[in-house]
């Protein structure tokens, strides 16, 4: 199951290339100018996910053919982990480097990108300073219920 968890990470992240994102607005119907009712319902990104993505069916009963979307990415996937078996335990410290490290750039990256933004001193400045009205009310209740 775990490189079928991969390969929906690989489609999602090679879907969030494009623009706009296909679960940013519901699809159109064949043939019509409104929108999927079933999409209407929900969200968007439900939609995608489930109808899209999964191309999930109505019942459980129904198997349903495999989704040919998601058929190079699982491919992909069970090539990176014929690589990993044919190199071995030799590289995994590097490996290990490059997983430990790049998420910590990765947020720094996106820490730095947020303080360029406009408005970014108001946002800190709701996250630093403390709220004390709402401190002192909770105290207040606190008080009056004992």
């Amino acid at each position: 199951y775990f490189n079928v968890v991969n390969a929906w990470i690989i489609f999602y992240m090679s879907q969030s290339f494009q623009f706009p994102v296909p679960w940013e607005k519901c699809p159109l119907t064949m043939n019509s100018s409104g929108f999927d009712p079933e999409c209407e319902q929900t969200t968007p990104s439900i939609y995608f996910w489930y109808r899209q993505a999964l191309k999930a069916s109505d019942r459980i009963e129904d198997g349903g053919t495999p989704v040919s979307s998601l058929v190079l990415p699982f491919f992909l996937c069970w090539c990176l982990v014929g690589a990993f078996m044919i190199n071995g335990l030799k590289s995994t410290g590097k490996v290990i480097y490059v997983l430990v490290l790049l998420p910590c750039f990765i947020i720094v990256g996106f820490f730095i990108r947020t303080l360029l933004l406009e408005g970014a001193k108001f946002g800190l400045q709701q996250l630093v300073v403390a709220k004390q009205r709402q401190g002192f009310t909770v105290l207040a209740r606190m008080v009056s219920i004992s």
